[in-house]
This record gives structure tokens, C-alpha cells and sequence, in this order.
């Protein structure tokens, strides 16, 4: 599914967008399209949904409004073809009249091309606020997930196996659940740590070490994109033991075994070594229900730097 997605997005939109930015009128012969979208392709892909018509609407805007880029066509064409006339419109007669000399303003085209722009992100941003105004507080605080910055990329890329960009069916089918709130079946009724399964008890549980696993794939991809700009890079280095320095803070970690998750040196100066470390949170767990996801990520890095940042800058001179 997550090739067919990719091919969906990437080739076939494009070859719609022809049709409908060149031939006028063809709302109609676009519909039988949509049913096939709706009935066939989304079931196929989402691991057999049948959404509704308002979440039909939600799929077809962009990934970074929650969607999955696949448009309405049929209500798309009219507009798709005006836009293409409005960008053309000064080419056109040029093209016609079989002219050995374009001059076109190219400042007027860029205008209009920016026009269209601004008016196709109004729409976006209307439909989106509209879709979400009408959603219970779990739905919206999914819609709000889906929407962050770069939390939509695993869709947008290609599916190549050489960086592990391919997924199963099944993981592409679960991810696409999880993003929407959708039921994902099959799913165990026991957990192997004795606890009822549900999905939120998933996200946290420590059985198995997956909770680790996730946690640890992003601090190895972190610390090898660093190594390919950094020479002295190293995973979990153990920090200087404290030999009666004190730290004001009441939290910091004073422990003689501390660790973090990344240093490398010349990060941000040369010589200079920068200390990072990840933290992977579940953004419904009970103690964020009551907090927006800004606040979420901004009282994980408080805490962070209460139980660290002091102890880097002043035993390891670097910084954190």
C-alpha cells in the first residue's frame, strides 16, 4: 500500500492535473473517478476504511493539514482549469498567432502564480478549520499530532528499501489508523506484562524494550548524521564523576554513572563539545491530556535541561 500510495501521489495526481488544467468542463468525467477513489483505492490502502464524506474531505488536503493528498477531482477541475488560463493568458495568443518572439512578463506571471497560491492556501486552511470545528477533543488532538511540523514525512517519501523507507502493508496500514484514530484489528486482548492491550497502553508499556527501541533508532540516526560533520562523535558517553563541585539546582542528575545520549565535538564551535539527549513521549498519555502539544514538548525540554544543562556547562565545559 505505501507504493501504491506514493505512486498515487507522485505520478498519478500529476497526470489528473494535466487532463483537467488543459481540458475545460470535465466535472463529469472525473466523478466515476472518485467513486473508484472512495470505494476501492482508500479502502485499499488504509487496510479496508470506508470514511465518511467529511472524512473524504479531510483526506484530500495536503499532508501538512492532516490529509493524504488525494484530491477531489471532480471539484478540483473547474478551478484547475481557470488557474491554468490566468497563468497562460499572455502565452496563449502568442502560441495562437505563431509568434518567433515570446515576450511575456514574467513579474506579472510570477504574481498570478503567487495569487493562485495564496488563494489555493485559503481554501486549505478553511476546510481544514471547518473539519476540525466539529470534532470531539481526542479526535482534535489527533488532527493537532498529524499537523506538527515534519510528523507527516513518512508519507510524502518515497518507499526505497535502501534507507528503510519501505513499509509492510500492515505498518502502513497501522500508521495510517493511528494518524486518523481509526480501529486497528487483530489486536491483542492481553498485554504480556498481564495489563488490559489498548493502544494507549502500547505507547508506554515496558515489556519487550520497545518503548527503547524507538527511543534508541532515533538517538543512532541523530548521532550518524552527526558523525558525517563531526569527528569525535560518541554514543553514550558517561559523564565526568563530580569531585565535590555543586550544583544548584535540586534536580540535577549528581549520579557518578550518568549518562546522555549523544556528544560530539565542533558542533556549534570548533573544539567545543555538545551534549544531546532524546526523549520519546506519547502525546495522549494522561499527564499532557490538559496540556497543548507546544506546552508538551516545551515541559519535556525543561526538564531535560533542569536534570543536565547546570552539571554540562560547568564540570564538562560544553554545552547541552
Amino acid at each position: 500500500p505505501k507504493t501504491a500510495y506514493s505512486a498515487f501521489v507522485s505520478l498519478f495526481n500529476g497526470k489528473i492535473n494535466y487532463f483537467m488544467r488543459t481540458i475545460p468542463n470535465i466535472n463529469h468525467l472525473v466523478t466515476p473517478l472518485e467513486e473508484t477513489i472512495r470505494n476501492k483505492f482508500i479502502p485499499a490502502i488504509t487496510g479496508g476504511q470506508i470514511c465518511s464524506l467529511i472524512e473524504r474531505k479531510l483526506l484530500s488536503l495536503p499532508v501538512r493539514y492532516g490529509g493524504l493528498a488525494i484530491p477531489l477531482f471532480h471539484e478540483q477541475a473547474e478551478h484547475e482549469y481557470n488557474n491554468s488560463r490566468k497563468i497562460t493568458s499572455e502565452l496563449l495568443p502568442l502560441i495562437k498567432n505563431q509568434s518567433k518572439h515570446y515576450y511575456v512578463d514574467e513579474a506579472k506571471i510570477k504574481s498570478v502564480k503567487q495569487s493562485i497560491k495564496k488563494e489555493k492556501e485559503e481554501l486549505y486552511k478553511a476546510s481544514f478549520n471547518n473539519y476540525k470545528n466539529n470534532l470531539d477533543e481526542k479526535s482534535k488532538r489527533l488532527l493537532d499530532i498529524s499537523t506538527e511540523k515534519g510528523v507527516s514525512n513518512w508519507l510524502t517519501t518515497l518507499p526505497m528499501n535502501e534507507y528503510g523507507f519501505e513499509l509492510s502493508k500492515q505498518q502502513f496500514w497501522d500508521a495510517i489508523r493511528l494518524r486518523y484514530g481509526w480501529n486497528i484489528s487483530r489486536l491483542p486482548t492481553i498485554c504480556p506484562c498481564g495489563s488490559k492491550f489498548n493502544i494507549q497502553h502500547c505507547m508506554s508499556c515496558k515489556k519487550g524494550g520497545f518503548v527503547s527501541i524507538r527511543h534508541n533508532n532515533l538517538r543512532d540516526l541523530t548521532a550518524k548524521i552527526l558523525s558525517e560533520v563531526c569527528n569525535d562523535t560518541e554514543i553514550e558517553p558517561q559523564l565526568q564523576p563530580l569531585t565535590g563541585e555543586v550544583l544548584n539546582n535540586r534536580t540535577a542528575n549528581r549520579s557518578n554513572e550518568a549518562r546522555l545520549d549523544i556528544r560530539a565535538r565542533g558542533v556549534w564551535e570548533r573544539g567545543q563539545q555538545a551534549f544531546f539527549d532524546l526523549r520519546v513521549f506519547d502525546p495522549n498519555a494522561c499527564r499532557y491530556h490538559n496540556k497543548s502539544l507546544q506546552k508538551c514538548h516545551a515541559m519535556n525540554e525543561i526538564e531535560k535541561k533542569m536534570a543536565y544543562n547546570e552539571r554540562i556547562l560547568q564540570i564538562e565545559q560544553g554545552t547541552f
